[in-house]
């Protein structure tokens, strides 16, 4: 075996990078040393070896006066050398009952100062946590098997309560006062002792049903939530922390829904009436949106306040010429995401002969037919309105079939439009055909009475028609 002396430039090197490297490793070697000091100190302290426990204080300020514990260091050497102090005072004669003085008031009222707590933890076991806060305040703090985890944390003049708070909240454990002592574990139905870390609340919603919050909530709290639907009631069983958090976010939830009004005009156009409307569908007076299903020239239009105003007045005028009627007005009023739905027909019935020829038997039943509408309006938050229109349906009976079956005509518009508050949605193109009675009469003598059955004649003519749907929204101010 052969051996290669290094070259004295890299022997060089190495003998300058030494300092370096013996201080990089006493200062790996020393990491978290002053935390080791503390705790010794800590547990001196506890087994009243106060002389002991001041000198591991002591050198902590002085081997590591940059560290970020010295301040409680410092603490922890004043109560020290006042515990040495008063080890070292003689001991007070007991007075007699005669010359007791009178306790203070607080005594009195059964008032006794909480003990505040401070200390510092790194990377240390939480039940260690848990028992060093039970021999510093002399208070029994029973735990369970689910309470397991590592723990950083520091805390400075906090009661025993808001400590547990602070060191058990992070791994979602939770804790209950009983006589004389603490109960520590998870509120988990699995956990034995879930009957007496959980708590029962019981909550009835003011605005919205129960099913809904529960889905508005954050799915890991459904396992602490049943729903009563018949009595629209959540029932809520949790730990004290997680209860509060639920109830947090069913206040933000359960807020009075917005309301819009829904206006409708529904008129029937005849085709002179279509002509003489002139209003330009292209979307050059308005905006044209929308989409088109099983219709030949099916359309929707938004329309603003000003330009509903003219077709109105068009319509109005139409009406009096005796070119267009209108068929209803409905107004319904619906809340933000419910569907509201307008029906304005008729119902037309059948009689149906079925069976074998020999006992052949009757059955009635009804067609109906007529407009449709079905609409769910959504407001953001800057009041513009989503209105989705799913469908507007006209439907009428054209005629009868061979079988004495009656066949109807539907046309159908499905859309979802943006608009603002108080615009209107125009839908057009929705075609129908109507039976009219057309009749001609001869000049003068098919007025006369009798003899107008001679010089007049009345035949049934198939008419083409339109029917126009005008919705306006509007949005309801609504107090809390």
């Amino acid at each position: 075996m052969t051996y290669k002396i290094a070259s004295p430039r890299f022997s060089s090197v190495l003998y300058a990078l030494c300092p370096l490297l013996c201080l990089l490793m006493l200062l790996s070697g020393c990491a978290h040393y002053d935390y080791s000091l503390l705790k010794e100190g800590r547990e001196l302290y506890e087994r009243q070896e106060y002389e002991k426990a001041a000198e591991k204080f002591k050198e902590i300020k002085q081997e590591y006066p940059q560290s970020n514990i010295v301040e409680l260091a410092d603490d922890y050497l004043k109560k020290t050398e006042e515990a040495i102090k008063e080890k070292g005072r003689p001991v007070k004669e007991e007075l007699v009952p005669e010359e007791r003085p009178p306790e203070p008031e607080e005594v009195v009222l059964g008032k006794k100062p909480e003990k505040l707590l401070t200390n510092i933890f790194f990377d240390t076991d939480i039940k260690e946590i848990i028992r060093n806060l039970s021999a510093e305040t002399g208070i029994n703090l029973i735990t369970d098997e689910t309470v397991q985890g590592i723990l950083s944390v520091r805390y400075e003049n906090l009661p025993l309560e808001k400590v547990l708070k602070l060191i058990l909240s992070p791994g979602g454990y939770t804790f209950r006062r009983m006589d004389g002592y603490y109960l520590i574990g998870s509120a988990d139905p699995r956990s034995p002792l879930f009957n007496y870390l959980s708590k029962t609340v019981y909550v009835k919603p003011k605005f919205l049903k129960a099913k809904e919050i529960v889905k508005l909530i954050s799915p890991s709290f459904a396992p602490s939530i049943q729903v009563n639907e018949e009595r629209n009631m959540l029932t809520i069983t949790s730990s004290p922390e997680i209860i509060e958090r639920i109830l947090e976010d069913i206040n933000r939830i359960d807020k009075m829904p917005r309301q819009v009004m829904l206006e409708a005009l529904i008129v029937d156009l005849s085709s002179d009436a279509r002509k003489s409307l002139g209003i330009d569908w292209s979307g050059q007076s308005g905006k044209f949106s929308g989409s088109m299903q099983d219709l030949d020239i099916a359309f929707t239009y938004i329309s603003a306040p000003a330009l509903t105003r003219q077709i109105t007045a068009k319509i109005h005028a139409l009406i009096e010429d005796g070119l267009a009627s209108i068929k209803a007005t409905p107004r319904v009023t619906t809340m933000d995401g419910e569907e509201a739905a307008i029906n304005i027909g008729f119902e037309q019935y059948i009689s149906i002969t079925s069976g074998p020829v020999t006992y052949p038997y009757t059955t009635v039943q009804t067609i109906k037919a007529g407009i449709t509408l079905n609409i769910i309006p959504f407001i953001s938050d800057d009041n513009l309105i989503t209105v989705k229109i799913k469908p507007a349906e006209v439907s009428d009976f054209v005629e009868t079939g061979k079988e004495g079956l009656p066949m109807i005509n539907k046309r159908s518009v499905t859309t979802t439009v943006v608009v603002k508050d108080n615009e209107t949605i125009v839908i057009g193109g929705l075609l129908r055909k109507k039976e009219v009675d057309k009749v001609s009469r001869v000049p003068v003598l098919g007025y006369i009475p009798i003899l107008n059955i001679l010089f007049s004649k009345t035949e049934k003519i198939t008419e083409d028609s339109e029917v126009l749907i005008l919705i306006t929204s509007r949005i309801l101010e609504t107090s809390p």
